[in-house]
């Protein structure tokens, strides 16, 4: 998941306008199920956590104040203090490489660290093209299988299969406008990898490739929306289905992105899922409009939804990514958000 992007738009004309066409046919609810005890604040306070990486043995925190691992209930320096990290793929035992966040497309700015022999260093190999300059990164993937990990800055797409050392253009070019907030390989089909976002003129953007990305297609979540994909969820029990979280709407498919219906329709922008370890069971939250926290909860894979109501909850929180996990016996849910690191324990049902 990718969430260093733009404002909200749900204010403009446009939205509006698709809003009010979508209203009949969406599946919305203002359904709301009242959950016992706070959010609690693990670390980072006031820091803002841009992704939670349990993919390894620990939890990486990903942070504008660099990365952290979780050991217990303790959060240790894992480097790169003071740099905003986007993403971090582990290459080998002991080896990482890590994204850091930049604004910029063209200034050249060093955004690849090469973790080896546990000291961090600036590692870019030939990564900006020819000229060296357009070296965004807003995401990492590594292939489960192979040795390559795949790259995305401006809704293109780079590979390496040297760890770094050179980068090949998969698609799209160096210099290409507008952002990636997600880079997902489908569960079980490694060869198959999305990335959605928004385009030059704030229209939802997600590809995919079926090739491990020798070719690519387009595929259209929403038609004329002034809006932007934030995640995509993919349901295990059927590798057809997959939802999307955007700018004022969850999206839901069963063919594969081929046709979408409209599961949410509300005034927020969906920027990140949790899947819980019971089948059916996702979690969804992101940016209000006046930044008050919201979740909402699904227990049939994103098909119906309800509304969330905490007891308490910290002003003015955005939330970035989340993860649940197994501790101890309980599912607990990870927040990454603008205001640090927090968890809610997920009573049983």
């Amino acid at each position: 998941m990718l969430h260093k992007k733009l404002d909200l738009y749900l204010d403009h004309y446009f939205y509006i306008l698709i809003c009010f066409s979508l209203f009949i046919s969406a599946c919305s609810t203002k359904t709301k199920i009242e959950i016992e005890g706070p959010l609690t604040l693990v670390g980072l306070k006031n820091v803002e956590v841009n992704q939670i990486n349990v993919d390894y043995d620990n939890m990486l925190i990903l942070s504008d104040d660099g990365a952290y691992i979780k050991e217990g209930v303790e959060l240790e320096h894992f480097g790169l203090q003071g740099k905003p990290v986007i993403d971090i793929v582990q290459l080998t035992t002991g080896e990482y490489l890590a994204g850091i966040f930049t604004n910029e497309l063209d200034n050249g700015d060093k955004t690849l660290y090469k973790k080896e022999n546990g000291s961090w260093k600036v590692f870019m190999g030939n990564y900006g093209g020819e000229e060296g300059i357009y070296t965004k990164v807003t995401g990492l993937e590594k292939h489960p299988n192979k040795d390559i990990v795949y790259a995305s800055g401006a809704v293109n797409v780079f590979k390496t299969s040297d760890s770094g050392n050179y980068w090949e253009l998969l698609y799209r070019t160096w210099d290409s406008i507008g952002g990636t907030n997600f880079f997902e390989m489908q569960p079980n089909h490694s060869e198959n990898i999305w990335i959605g976002g928004v385009n030059n003129i704030d229209n939802p953007t997600l590809h995919r490739t079926t090739d491990g990305g020798e070719t690519w297609e387009f595929i259209n979540t929403f038609e004329l929306a002034y809006s932007e994909n934030f995640d995509i969820l993919f349901n295990e029990t059927d590798q057809d289905h997959i939802i999307v979280g955007l700018g004022g709407a969850i999206r839901s498919s069963r063919d594969l992105g081929e046709t979408w219906e409209t599961v949410l329709l509300e005034s927020y922008s969906f920027k990140t899922f949790a899947k819980s370890s019971s089948p059916g069971k996702i979690f969804a939250s992101g940016t209000s409009r006046d930044n008050a926290f919201f979740m909402f909860l699904s227990y049939d894979y994103g098909l119906n939804w309800v509304k969330l109501d905490f007891e308490e909850a910290p002003e003015n929180m955005e939330v970035n990514d989340m993860v649940a996990v197994q501790e101890e016996g309980r599912e607990v849910l990870y927040l990454g958000t603008n205001r640090g690191l927090f968890s809610y324990i997920v009573e049983s049902e």
